[in-house]
Order: C-alpha cells, then structure tokens, then sequence
C-alpha cells in the first residue's frame, strides 16, 4: 500500500511553516520561518510586512521541507493549507501557493481551519478520545470547544473581546517589554516581587472570556502609580509644543507605512494629542495613507470624527496582475470596495497612488490605467515611475518578469500621463503630482517649500528654524525615553551651545544646524520640483539676497541649454529640463 504524504502550508499569522506527514502519524519535516525580530521593533504583528514576508519566505520554506523529507513531488498525495482564521493578506500568500502546488501536481487541496488544527496536534501526544472538550489558548483566539466526535465542533465560550495572547501583547507595549509579550511577562513573573496589585476578576457570560479589561486596568494602574513617569512624556509634548505654540498648524499627516492597519481609535488619539498641544487651524488638512482592502465603515467614521479630511490609497495599478507582480496584497476590486466606504463616510479629498514603467508596461496599456483612475474622478492623483529597490521581492526575481520599460519609455509615459491627466481637468504643480483645482495637497506644497515640518515616531524626520534632525529608530530606547524619562545623554546628539538641552532632544539623532548656504540648495533643489518653479523676490526675501548673486552661472548655462525658463519673476524647469531634472538640480547643491 502507498504512503499517504500529505504537506501542510501554514501562513495564518507571522510565520511561515510547511511541514510534511506521512500516513498521519509520522512527521517527516516540520520548517519554519520565523518573523518574530522583524515585527518586535513595533511591539505586535504588522499585517503588511507580515504578508510581505510570507511571499518572499513561503517558496523556500516549501522546498527546505521538501528536502528534510527526502521525498519527490510525485510522493505528495494532498496539499493541505490554513484557510483561517488569519490575517487575510497573509493567508491569501499560503493559500494562493497551495492550489498553485495542488493545480500542478494535479492532487487534492485540503482547508483547514486553523483552530481545528491547534486541537488536533494534540494526537501528537496521545489519541483524541470522545467526548472532550478542548480549550484553545493561542495568541489571536481564545475558545471552548466541545467535541463529540471528528471534525464535530461546538463553541460553548470564546473571547468577548482581546484574546488572552493579544492582551499579553498590550500589556507588554504598555510596559515596555519586548515582542512578544507572552515570553516577557512569564520571564518577569517569575521574578521575586512583593509589589502584587490585585484586579477584579472579569466578568463574562456563560463560559465565554473577557480580557481587554486586564489590559486597561493595568494601564490606568501605570497612569497611577507612575504618574511621574507617564506625565513626563506628556510634559515632554507640552515642552515641544510651548516652543512651536506660535506655528499655526496646517497640515497633519499620518503615513509612513501603514496606518490605516492599526485601531482607529489610536489614531483618534493621536489627533487629540496633537490637538491639545499645538495650536491646529480649523482649516487644517488632515490626512491618513490607507492601504486599499484595511477600510471598513467603523474605521472610516471614526476617521471623520477624529477630523481627518483627506485619505491617500496606495493603489499603485488597476490592473491585477500588475498588482501581483508588485507584491501588492490588495486586489483592484477591494480598493472600489475601500473608496466605496470612504466616499459614503464623506471624504471628498481622496488621492491615489499610481505607478508607471513598470515590467512589460506599454505606454498604450498604462494609457488604459489611467483612463480608469480617471473614471473613478479621484481630486488627486500621484504617478511615480518604478524604482527597483535591493532587496524587495521584485528585485530578486526581475529576471522572471517582462522586460522593464527603457528611460526613453519612460519618458514617453511621463509625458503621455500629463497629457491624459490635464485633458480630464489636472493640473500638474509638482513634477509628479496631480490635482484638481483646489484639491493640491498642502502637505506636498510646505515640504518643498521648506517651511517647518515636526516629525513624530521612532525615525520620523523634522526641520525646524533650519535644524534638521531624524528621530531614534530603536523603538526600546524611543519608549524608554518617553516613559523613564531616561537621562542617558548617549542617546542625544546635540550641540549644548547651540541648543537647550531639555530632555525632548534625547529622542533626537543626526541633528544638523543648516549653513546659509544649505539652505539656499535645498530652497533651490525642492522649489525646482514645482511645476511654477521659485519666485526670485521670495528668495532674496528668505536670504537677504539676490538669487544671481548667489547662482547667475547655474541659471544663466541652465537657460542657455533650454532647461530652465525664466519668466518674468519665476524660474521653472523647461519640459526638457524636467526629463533631466536630477541633472539640473544637482548644480544647485554646491554654491
């Protein structure tokens, strides 16, 4: 009689794992690819990168199992694969690489729910006998399940709210302990300690569980007991914010991976903060990146009531396969869905992302993508070409893909694209920015202005009264900072002469007073990217300066070789000059 081998593919969460089974009983290989360090620096698991590391991992995991099991791909008689529950990008990776295996091999594709197969690990210990009732601990479920007999299941209690492992999580970011929280918190429990603080036990119906309580109970305890140290980054704000009271903010805006993945109460929370600290215009434009697929009706009104007023999709292409190829979790159809929801929230300022160049992209076929970016009468639109970064699954199998467009293709769709886009009603006011009229983004706008900007978050970059400076990346040290009010000075890396040295600056990492001279560069390199150019009065305004004085040979070779255009007060680049626009504006960086 023939082996019954059986290989299973799990990608429910944050690893990926491919184990192989024979005859039921017998493990052959049983590999893992862990993400745990990748997603500890953010204190739990981020979907996005979560689904993005199963893609890059799932096809090695697969053959590493396939070679601790020494056996051949005929030897397969099923595929089994986790159908949920999951993270949905994630799954999708798992699934998607199982019946691409099954279609193959020509075998059959087995779902499995994945609390079912918690359970049934347990035949690895001894024979599950009838009837039992099994309780499932795990870190995004709490359950009990009543059995009868196989594959007959009854939920008789499970979580009202946060399961225990997510808790877990809470409790250790609200602490300060790494990911994941489980782990840390047993390590200190089992620690001498005479400090207990006593809870009041849950309350739940029936034999369900509640632990979201747990998790809230020890923070108001940390806001309490800690008062000192939990007003400290509070003051810390206040002290940032005293220094900039007299700024009228105008612009805020949350981006910078994904956003929209986390809760939106959080990110309610953040706008209260920043709120109740600066002095925010009622008039100011609030915007959130959202990748296309997180959007649901809860999210989008609490946005709405937290004031944000302008949403940007990270739609890249609305063609699929194009979607695909990029390594994108999100389908064109779930982005109609997310912008359906958007749109019935109230959100009339919605921009789109959209990238062209991209491998066996024609200039006909890009033309059609825009056509319908275009039908969904977005009132921005942004178009970046591809860049080809190390490192990004796209790179390492380029090989695989249709050839990339040529620079002279390229060039061809930039221009193509301003055309198709100012026929519908956009105007271009940045080399790679679209909007209607009314509709720029005034986020974009100050930035290549260079007026001040204050970042926020571990790495997030500031300039303000010509200092520049980054934040610390390391999100132990930047919580540390906060909560402990920390005073180690490695951390700071500030002139005491030419700074007050208040503790705020702890958090700060390659800070730079800019020189005259910097300032008139990035003024010049950032202002050329604006489609109307600069404004020759506002810079000897800003400098005290006449901007020949400062760059006549750069202006006058640059008119000379019909690059740059000067009209009237204004220097912008020539069409020609935007085709080469590093070029140009790398002559302006050395004075």
């Amino acid at each position: 009689m023939k082996d019954e081998i059986i290989i299973g593919i799990e990608s429910s969460c944050d690893e990926t794992a491919v184990a192989v089974l024979k005859n039921r009983t017998e493990l052959l290989a049983n590999v893992v690819s862990s993400q745990i360090k990748t997603h500890m620096q953010f204190g739990g698991v981020m979907p996005e990168i979560a689904s993005r590391l199963h893609l890059e991992n799932v096809g090695y995991t697969i053959k590493a199992a396939l070679d601790e099991s020494k056996i051949n791909l005929d030897d397969i008689s099923a595929i089994a694969v986790t159908k949920g529950p999951g993270l949905i990008g994630a799954l999708h990776v798992g699934v998607t690489a199982a019946k691409t295996m099954a279609a193959y091999l020509n075998k059959p594709l087995i779902g499995v729910h994945h609390l079912a197969g918690h359970i049934y690990a347990n035949e690895y210990v001894s024979q599950l006998k009838f009837p039992l009732l099994a309780i499932v601990v795990s870190g995004g479920n709490s359950e009990f399940v009543y059995m009868k007999d196989h594959l007959s299941f009854e939920i008789i209690g499970s979580t009202l709210d946060d399961a225990i492992g997510e808790s877990l999580d809470k409790i250790a970011r609200a602490l300060g302990l790494p990911y994941p929280g489980g782990v840390a918190i047993e390590k200190l429990a089992q620690e001498p300690n005479t400090q207990v603080i006593k809870y009041t036990k849950p309350h739940a119906p029936n034999y369900d569980l509640s632990y979201s309580g747990i998790k809230s109970a020890l923070i108001r305890e940390i806001n309490l007991a800690a008062e000192g140290k939990t007003n400290s980054c509070i003051n810390k704000c206040n002290n940032e914010s005293n220094n900039h009271g007299k700024d009228i903010v105008t612009s805020i805006f949350i981006g910078g991976g994904t956003p929209s993945v986390i809760d939106a109460s959080d990110i309610k929370d953040i706008i209260e903060a920043v709120r109740h600290n600066y002095n925010v215009s009622d008039e100011a434009e609030i915007t959130i990146e959202c990748n296309p697929g997180t959007m649901d009706e809860k999210k989008a009104a609490i946005y709405r009531q937290a004031g944000i007023n302008r949403i940007s999709f990270g739609l890249q292409s609305t063609n699929n396969n194009e979607l695909r190829m990029l390594g994108r979790i999100h389908t064109y159809e779930q982005f109609l869905e997310s912008l359906r929801i958007a749109e019935e929230a109230g959100f009339d300022n919605i921009n789109i992302d959209l990238m062209s160049a991209l491998p066996g992209q024609s200039i006909e076929s890009f033309k059609s993508v825009l056509n319908t970016a275009i039908s969904l009468e977005m009132q921005h639109i942004s178009v970046y070409s591809l860049i080809v970064e190390d490192g990004t699954a796209l790179s390492e199998n380029i090989d695989k893909y249709p050839q990339i467009p040529s620079d002279e293709e390229d060039r061809d769709m930039y221009h193509m694209t301003k055309e198709v886009l100012a026929a519908a009603g956009y105007e271009q006011y940045e080399i790679s920015n679209y909007a209607k009229k009314g509709y720029e983004c005034r986020h974009n706008i100050k930035y290549w202005e260079r007026c001040n900007y204050i970042g926020f978050g571990i790495g997030a970059a500031s300039l303000y009264d010509n200092i520049r400076y980054t934040n610390i990346s390391d999100i132990n040290r930047y919580m540390d900072i906060l909560l402990n009010n920390e005073n180690n000075k490695d951390y700071c890396c500030y002139e005491k002469n030419t700074r007050q040295s208040d503790d705020v600056w702890l958090l700060r990492m390659d800070v730079e007073e800019l020189s005259k001279e910097d300032e008139m560069s990035e003024y010049m390199f950032l202002g050329l990217r604006k489609t109307k150019g600069i404004d020759v009065n506002d810079f000897k305004e800003k400098f005290g300066c006449d901007i020949y004085d400062v760059y006549d040979k750069q202006i006058k070779d640059n008119i000379a070789a019909g690059l740059l255009v000067k009209n009237g007060d204004y220097l912008y680049l020539s069409q020609r000059g935007i085709d080469i626009s590093n070029t140009v504006m790398s002559d302006f960086i050395q004075v």
